[in-house]
């Protein structure tokens, strides 16, 4: 019995470093946001998000998540690191127009090695 007990210890303690090396490699891929901020939009019949934010190096960010709203990020919203996203929560604009909304909470999703991984971000009210 005792020889099971170490044996398990042994397989869980290799398992978790296993786990803790994947997500600090994964970490380092992921980019700081800096200064993540966002501002109500109120056009004539648009309502919707500003949102701008800043990385600290090149990545590639393809999902924005503000207020359960789920946006693609575009090259047209990229100008060097800097990004500026549109996001329309409600419009009469556009004929047919949903949004693709989530349970997830606010943050980017960045595509990393063909996976899609989340950081979750604080976005600031301007």
């Amino acid at each position: 019995m005792k020889k099971t007990y170490i044996r398990n210890a042994f397989i869980g303690f290799f398992l978790s470093l296993i786990v803790i090396s994947c997500k600090i490699f994964q970490s380092n891929e992921i980019p700081k946001v800096i200064d993540p901020s966002y501002s109500i939009d109120h056009f004539s019949d648009e309502r919707g998000y500003s949102v701008s934010f800043e990385l600290s190096k090149e990545a590639e960010p393809i999902f924005l998540i503000i207020n359960k709203i789920k946006q693609p990020i575009t090259l047209e919203n990229k100008s060097g690191l800097e990004y500026k996203v549109k996001v329309i929560a409600e419009t009469r604009k556009i004929e047919n127009h949903q949004t693709q909304g989530t349970l997830q909470e606010n943050g980017i999703v960045f595509k990393v090695k063909n996976q899609e991984v989340f950081k979750p971000v604080n976005f600031r009210l301007k």
